[in-house]
C-alpha cells in the first residue's frame, strides 16, 4: 500500500469524484456491555483508536492517507456493496465501516456475519495503515474484536 501525500491525494481525488474527510471501523460482539473496537482515521492524517476496554490512543499518517485507503475501498467495489450484511445466527462479531465526505455525505456498511474478500482487504489494509503509522500496534493486543 503506497501512502499518498497531498499531490497523490489530489489525484485519487480527481478520479473518485469525492473529497473524504474521514474513515472509520467498528467491531463490537453481540453479547452486551461488550464495548466497542474502534480506529478512526481522518482525511489529515489523524488516527484515533479506541477499545472495548476503554484504552484510547492517537497517531499520525501522512495527509492523504485516507484518500488512498477510499480509493483501494473503490477498487474493492465499495460502492456496490449492500448496505447491510444481515447473520442467521446470534453469534457473530458485528463489524461496521462508515465513510463521511466533505459535504456531509456518509456511506456506512454493517456487516453482521463473516467478511467476505473484498472487506476483509479493506479492514486488512485499515489494520496495515495503522501498523505503519503507529507501529506498536503491530504486536500489541490494543483492541479485542480488530
Amino acid at each position: 500500500m503506497v501512502l499518498l501525500g497531498a499531490a497523490g491525494a489530489v489525484a485519487a481525488h480527481a478520479q473518485t469524484g469525492r473529497v473524504i474527510q474521514r474513515i472509520e471501523l467498528r467491531a463490537a460482539s453481540t453479547k452486551p456491555g461488550g464495548g466497542v473496537d474502534q480506529i478512526t482515521i481522518t482525511s489529515a492524517g489523524e488516527i484515533s483508536l479506541l477499545s472495548a476496554s476503554g484504552r484510547r490512543a492517537t497517531g499520525k499518517a501522512p495527509a492523504g492517507t485516507a484518500t488512498a485507503l477510499w480509493q483501494l475501498m473503490k477498487n474493492e467495489g465499495f460502492d456496490n456493496w449492500d448496505k447491510e450484511y444481515k447473520s442467521d445466527t446470534s453469534d457473530y462479531v458485528g463489524k461496521v465501516l462508515t465513510v463521511d465526505f466533505i459535504g456531509g455525505d456518509r456511506t456506512e456498511i454493517v456487516l453482521n456475519r463473516s467478511e467476505f474478500p473484498e472487506f476483509a482487504h479493506v479492514v486488512g489494509a485499515i489494520k496495515f495503515l495503522l501498523a505503519l503509522a503507529m507501529p506498536e500496534m503491530a504486536t500489541n493486543r490494543f483492541f479485542e474484536r480488530l
